[in-house]
């Protein structure tokens, strides 16, 4: 019997592959149903599946899942009635939680206030109490300071809580799915994507952070020099990457000649682990935006650098726009490698530190910063929306509505100059 990586994170369920027979595809599943109140023993169920080809992650999971419904059935007849406590432990030891792990402090705040409810007197006012205890929450990611949770981060516990809500409802512990969109709408997903001033980079901030940033004043920086520092920032403002999607830029995707560029790589966090993966962006963001001519001059001098110092030391070219010179441990040879986002996300962290700003800027104002200046521009919306990469331009409005209000009196000034409404009156007068 081969190992597997166990599916969930507190070892509820494994499948494992039995590769003695190589002809067939025979899965074990092996689930936790309970705890065997005089010995304290894990109580197992396991069943054998055979399939017609090699299961992928998602399929395992899948057939996890059900296998963990249906030893539910035996759990749900012990328990009953099983409260929202009881669910959200259950929740939790699922694949499902791989999403949500940041909210771990949260969720045992609410053991309390939400655990002792028996699902058999929910009801629909549960989204009503579930969004005042929000309302009146504090974060527990800042314990040292007494912060009301953010609109995002309601929005990110209501989403979870939903999905808890439907994994009961799923396996028949509720007769409805008190949270389910035709039921009741996420009173915090409007507020969740508009913009606050916090999040925003001004141009004084911006021209700052470039100055800074262009210093070599840490002589043990480690990763990113400062002409990348910079021109990250450059090309962040100017294109309002992602900076996933900026330092997986790779030169295949590069059309100098035509100044455009192709984004269909990202690097993206893993759930509940450190570091970010390499993979491609979701269908909206996969995009081709226009570059400018300074950018396409600047690209083009650091490739020839590359280039240069590539045949200097005998190895190929960086695939990566944003690469680094190291030396192979196993070699002991000079190569490219790749810089990851994280380099970036480290020193902007340290700079605001030194200088002692505490708003809640980071890489991603600067994407903020350039849907802006486009709108206040008067760029078309769709063309912004994009560049940017968003699934619609509903998106783009919700989230930058805030420069709405000066442009709506821009509109108006526009539309008395052109008809000469304002030349008339006087006339009149």
């Amino acid at each position: 019997m081969s190992k597997s990586k166990k599916i969930n994170k507190k070892g509820l369920g494994t499948i494992n592959r039995d590769k003695r027979n190589l002809d067939i595809f025979r899965y074990q599943l092996a689930i936790q149903v309970g705890i065997d109140k005089y010995s304290g023993q894990k109580i197992r169920k396991t069943k054998s599946i055979t399939v017609d080809h090699e299961l992928n992650d998602k399929e395992k999971n899948h057939e996890l899942t059900i296998f963990s419904l249906e030893a539910g059935e035996e759990t749900r007849k012990l328990d009953n009635p099983i409260t929202l406590r009881e669910v959200i432990d259950l929740f939790r030891d699922t694949q499902a939680w791989k999403n949500y792990p940041k909210y771990d402090g949260q969720v045992k705040d609410w053991r309390d206030s939400l655990g002792n409810l028996k699902l058999d007197q929910m009801d629909m006012n549960f989204p009503k109490k579930f969004v005042e205890i929000c309302n009146t929450s504090f974060d527990k990611r800042n314990p040292g300071k007494k912060l009301l949770l953010s609109e995002t981060t309601k929005h990110g516990l209501w989403s979870m809580m939903k999905k808890i809500i439907k994994f009961a409802y799923d396996q028949e512990w509720i007769k409805k799915n008190y949270m389910s969109s035709d039921q009741v709408k996420n009173p915090f997903k409007e507020m969740s994507r508009k913009m606050n001033q916090e999040k925003l980079m001004t141009q004084e901030e911006y021209d700052l952070f470039l100055s800074e940033l262009g210093k070599d004043k840490n002589k043990q920086t480690i990763g990113i020099k400062a002409h990348q520092r910079v021109f990250s920032m450059e090309l962040g403002v100017s294109t309002g990457m992602r900076i996933g999607e900026l330092f997986a830029i790779r030169y295949e995707s590069i059309d100098l000649e035509n100044q455009r560029l192709l984004i269909d790589l990202q690097y993206t966090k893993q759930a509940g682990k450190k570091g970010f993966v390499l993979k491609s962006p979701k269908k909206d963001s996969h995009r081709t935006i226009a570059l400018s001519e300074y950018i396409c001059h600047t690209i083009y001098e650091i490739h020839q650098d590359q280039i240069k110092q590539s045949n200097e030391l005998g190895i190929a070219p960086p695939e990566f726009l944003f690469s680094t010179l190291r030396i192979d441990q196993e070699t002991n040879e000079a190569v490219w490698k790749a810089i990851k986002p994280q380099a970036m996300q480290v020193q902007i962290w340290q700079l605001k530190k030194s200088l002692g700003i505490t708003k809640n800027i980071s890489f991603h104002s600067l994407r903020h910063l350039q849907a802006t200046q486009l709108l206040k521009a008067g760029v078309n919306i769709k063309i912004i929306q994009a560049r940017l990469g968003h699934s619609s331009a509903k998106i783009t409005l919700d989230v930058y509505s805030h420069v709405m209000p000066g442009m709506d009196k821009e509109a108006v000034d526009v539309f008395d100059k052109t008809f000469g409404y304002q030349k008339r009156y006087a006339e009149v007068k």
